[in-house]
């Protein structure tokens, strides 16, 4: 058994930050491909969204005007709750008008083809490359991680928000939808929830 001092230890040497814009839309969507991670609608019986301006074919509800406790829905698929209304939550990222995804530009590869699968098959021809001195198993390792999840530009004035909130028009509760202010924006319908990165320890 560990020593409780061990524990602490492991405790204070974990790293705890904001999410990267993609590292959101994946724990957002839960594996699915759909407008909202409930499917293509989403509704007061989902999620705390204005349900009184129902998006698209969704049912009309009372609007509840206010923030709820966590955990006060059913969670996604990952086992995670409010990723679409309650609060509006910050990313780590800057905003650029073009989103981040998968794609082979930020690792210096030009591409001029927005097809998804060219991008993918063109991804696992990059990244079956075999190892030499001049492509090393790190660089791999660095292009994945750009491609898979990159990160906004380095300056901007504004970041990413993510989510909508109660007060968002439902479309802005889409898992594909974003915003952005400038970091010290606050606001009563504005939040975060945070990433603990695995370790070792």
């Amino acid at each position: 058994t560990r020593r409780s001092s061990d524990l602490d230890e492991a405790v204070a040497n974990r790293v705890y930050r904001l999410p990267t814009e993609t590292e959101w839309e994946f724990a957002c969507r839960a594996g699915s491909t759909s407008t909202f991670c409930t499917g293509q609608i989403i509704d007061g019986e989902n999620a705390n969204i204005r349900s009184d301006q129902p998006y698209w074919y969704a049912r009309r509800s009372e609007w509840l005007s206010r923030t709820r406790t966590v955990e006060s829905y059913q969670p996604n698929l990952f086992g995670l709750c409010d990723m679409h209304g309650n609060v509006a939550e910050w990313c780590q990222d800057n905003y650029a008008e073009v989103p981040s995804g998968l794609h082979l530009i930020n690792i210096g590869h030009s591409m001029g083809d927005d097809d998804p699968v060219v991008v993918l098959e063109k991804m696992h021809e990059l990244l079956n490359t075999p190892i030499t001195a001049n492509f090393s198993v790190q660089k791999k390792f660095d292009m994945w991680d750009a491609a898979t999840n990159p990160v906004g530009p380095q300056n901007g004035a504004r970041r990413c928000i993510r989510g909508g909130s109660y007060l968002s028009d439902v479309a802005q509760c889409r898992s594909a939808a974003r915003k952005a202010q400038p970091p010290d924006y606050t606001h009563k319908a504005l939040g975060f929830r945070v990433v603990c990165e695995q370790s070792n320890v």
